[in-house]
This record gives C-alpha cells, sequence and structure tokens, in this order.
C-alpha cells in the first residue's frame, strides 16, 4: 500500500518536471506591453520577465529634457516587468491546478516563479 502511495508520488512528480519544462516554454512565448509617456515609450517583455523590445515614438526621440526619457523608459521597462510576472502567475496556477492532477507542494508555485526571474 505505502509502495504503491510512494509510485503514484513519483509518478506526479515526473509530470509535474514535465509540465515545468512546458510552463518555462510557454512562459517565454508570452508577451506583455507597457506604456508611458502617452505612447513616447513602448516596452515588451516576455512572462519569464525578459525584456524582447523597446520602442520609442518619433517625439521621445527629440525631447530635450533625457531625464524625463529615462524615467520614461524605467516606468515602462517596471510596468512590463510587473505584467509578465502577473502573466506568469497566471499561467503557472492554471497549469499546476489543471495538469498536475491537484499536486500541491508547499511554495510549489512561488518555486516556479523564482526560477523565472
Amino acid at each position: 500500500m505505502i509502495k504503491a502511495a510512494i509510485s503514484k508520488m513519483m509518478k506526479q512528480m515526473e509530470k509535474a518536471q514535465e509540465e515545468l519544462v512546458k510552463i518555462n516554454d510557454q512562459l517565454e512565448n508570452e508577451y506583455v506591453e507597457a506604456s508611458t509617456g502617452g505612447g513616447l515609450v513602448t516596452v515588451i517583455a516576455n512572462a519569464r520577465k525578459q525584456l524582447v523590445k523597446i520602442k520609442f515614438d518619433s517625439e521621445a526621440l527629440s525631447l530635450e529634457d533625457v531625464e524625463m526619457l529615462e524615467e520614461l523608459v524605467l516606468e515602462a521597462v517596471n510596468q512590463a516587468l510587473e505584467k509578465a510576472g502577473e502573466r506568469a502567475r497566471e499561467e503557472i496556477q492554471k497549469i499546476s491546478g489543471d495538469a498536475l492532477g491537484g499536486l500541491k507542494l508547499p511554495g510549489f508555485i512561488e518555486s516556479i516563479l523564482r526560477e523565472t526571474e
């Protein structure tokens, strides 16, 4: 009986490991976007919190106030990374609840999120 329970748990752990690989691949291809300054600066990141692209409106490049442009970039980057983290949490919770057969491990979702940072 104990042997069967351990075997079942090991199968769940193997499935969890497979799902982690799928989650990481999926998060790399999930994109979020954030804009600041009325669209002067736009940042695109993936859900693994990696910056993919920074776009500047032509008006942004003609700004004489460099500090303002720097602040717009920082704000857009921070917003994009925040959205990326939220998107990652949504996907991980959806997959961990459904695909892992209800496997509940303390800190499981949080450990995945740390791996994506």
